[in-house]
Protein backbone atom coordinates (compact mmCIF):
# COMPACT_ATOMS: atom_id res chain seq x y z
CA UNK A 1 0.00 0.00 0.00
CA UNK A 2 3.11 2.09 0.34
CA UNK A 3 3.71 2.09 -3.15
CA UNK A 4 0.81 4.59 -3.63
CA UNK A 5 0.99 6.81 -0.98
CA UNK A 6 3.45 8.86 -3.26
CA UNK A 7 0.73 9.45 -5.96
CA UNK A 8 -1.52 9.91 -3.72
CA UNK A 9 0.14 13.21 -1.74
CA UNK A 10 1.49 13.84 -4.91
CA UNK A 11 -2.43 14.58 -6.61
CA UNK A 12 -3.49 15.87 -2.99
CA UNK A 13 -0.53 18.76 -4.02
CA UNK A 14 -2.04 19.51 -7.32
CA UNK A 15 -5.65 19.60 -6.86
CA UNK A 16 -7.06 23.09 -5.70
CA UNK A 17 -9.53 22.53 -2.47
CA UNK A 18 -11.59 25.68 -4.35
CA UNK A 19 -12.58 23.25 -7.25
CA UNK A 20 -13.74 20.50 -4.64
CA UNK A 21 -15.42 22.73 -2.29
CA UNK A 22 -16.87 25.99 -4.28
CA UNK A 23 -17.69 24.06 -7.90
CA UNK A 24 -20.43 21.99 -8.03
CA UNK A 25 -22.67 21.11 -10.76
CA UNK A 26 -26.32 20.82 -10.35
CA UNK A 27 -28.33 17.37 -8.93
CA UNK A 28 -29.14 16.57 -12.02
CA UNK A 29 -25.44 15.71 -13.01
CA UNK A 30 -25.07 13.26 -9.93
CA UNK A 31 -28.14 11.14 -11.24
CA UNK A 32 -27.13 8.06 -13.19
CA UNK A 33 -29.69 6.44 -15.38
CA UNK A 34 -30.11 2.72 -15.35
CA UNK A 35 -31.17 1.95 -19.12
CA UNK A 36 -31.25 5.54 -19.61
CA UNK A 37 -34.70 6.10 -17.79
CA UNK A 38 -34.50 4.86 -14.15
CA UNK A 39 -32.35 6.62 -11.61
CA UNK A 40 -30.01 4.15 -9.39
CA UNK A 41 -29.59 4.80 -6.07
CA UNK A 42 -29.13 9.28 -5.38
CA UNK A 43 -25.42 9.35 -4.18
CA UNK A 44 -24.20 10.31 -0.72
CA UNK A 45 -22.60 13.33 0.14
CA UNK A 46 -19.10 11.30 0.02
CA UNK A 47 -19.76 9.49 -3.10
CA UNK A 48 -20.47 13.30 -4.71
CA UNK A 49 -17.33 14.51 -3.35
CA UNK A 50 -15.22 11.57 -4.63
CA UNK A 51 -16.46 12.11 -7.85
CA UNK A 52 -15.44 15.95 -7.85
CA UNK A 53 -11.75 14.48 -6.67
CA UNK A 54 -12.09 12.13 -9.85
CA UNK A 55 -12.83 14.96 -12.19
CA UNK A 56 -10.00 16.54 -10.69
CA UNK A 57 -7.53 13.92 -10.72
CA UNK A 58 -8.39 13.70 -14.64
CA UNK A 59 -7.68 17.35 -14.90
CA UNK A 60 -4.12 16.33 -13.56
CA UNK A 61 -3.61 13.00 -16.01
CA UNK A 62 -4.47 10.85 -12.78
CA UNK A 63 -6.52 8.00 -13.86
CA UNK A 64 -5.58 5.40 -11.43
CA UNK A 65 -9.10 4.88 -8.94
CA UNK A 66 -7.67 3.64 -6.19
CA UNK A 67 -4.68 6.75 -5.99
CA UNK A 68 -8.19 8.29 -6.22
CA UNK A 69 -10.09 7.09 -3.81
CA UNK A 70 -7.72 7.53 -1.06
CA UNK A 71 -7.05 10.77 -1.66
CA UNK A 72 -10.76 11.32 -1.43
CA UNK A 73 -10.58 9.71 1.61
CA UNK A 74 -7.92 11.91 2.80
CA UNK A 75 -9.77 15.01 1.69
CA UNK A 76 -12.84 14.03 3.08
CA UNK A 77 -11.45 13.37 6.50
CA UNK A 78 -9.60 16.66 6.18
CA UNK A 79 -12.64 18.92 5.10
CA UNK A 80 -14.27 21.47 7.43
CA UNK A 81 -17.43 20.44 8.58
CA UNK A 82 -18.85 23.58 6.43
CA UNK A 83 -17.21 22.66 3.45
CA UNK A 84 -18.70 18.87 3.93
CA UNK A 85 -22.18 20.70 4.66
CA UNK A 86 -22.18 21.61 1.28
CA UNK A 87 -21.95 18.02 -0.18
CA UNK A 88 -24.73 16.96 2.29
CA UNK A 89 -27.01 19.87 1.14
CA UNK A 90 -26.45 18.75 -2.42
CA UNK A 91 -27.11 15.19 -1.55
CA UNK A 92 -30.72 15.81 0.20
CA UNK A 93 -31.29 17.77 -2.83
CA UNK A 94 -30.38 14.89 -5.32
CA UNK A 95 -32.19 12.42 -2.76
CA UNK A 96 -35.42 14.80 -3.32
CA UNK A 97 -35.03 15.08 -6.64
CA UNK A 98 -34.77 11.10 -7.17
CA UNK A 99 -37.67 10.32 -5.49
CA UNK A 100 -39.88 13.43 -6.97
CA UNK A 101 -38.85 11.65 -10.44
CA UNK A 102 -39.81 7.96 -9.03
CA UNK A 103 -43.57 9.29 -7.85
CA UNK A 104 -44.12 10.96 -11.26
CA UNK A 105 -42.72 7.88 -13.19
CA UNK A 106 -45.66 5.87 -11.21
Amino acid sequence: MAGIDYFVISLINKIDRRNLFFNLNGPESYISLVGGSRPKKPPNSFSIFRRNVCNEAKRHEVYNMRVVTKTAIILWNQAQHNEKEIYRRLSSLIHETYFTSEVEEV
